[in-house]
């Protein structure tokens, strides 16, 4: 849609983001917010083509949280206290 950022700049600025952001946390979890196309992008890329973008992004609750584990698995927080 107009006024959109092209969906291979979003994930590079995104991937980027968070790269930079991981490098800095060393061994530390990190925590990612962002806007839901931006993370769905991010994790296609991340994840590859296997990775279903489309259904990931129009799954997303308002709030909603996610943890990406050392294995390449997602999974939707219920609670605050899996983070």
């Amino acid at each position: 849609p107009e006024g959109w950022g092209p969906h291979g700049a979003v994930a590079r600025r995104g991937g980027g983001a968070v790269g930079g952001a991981a490098d800095g946390a060393g061994d530390r979890a990190l925590v990612v917010v962002s806007h839901g196309l931006s993370l769905a992008l991010h994790l296609g890329e991340r994840l590859g083509p296997e990775f279903d973008q489309e259904s990931f992004w129009s799954s997303l609750a308002f709030p909603d949280a996610w943890v990406l584990d050392e294995q390449g698995f997602l999974h939707r927080c219920d609670q605050a206290r899996q983070l």
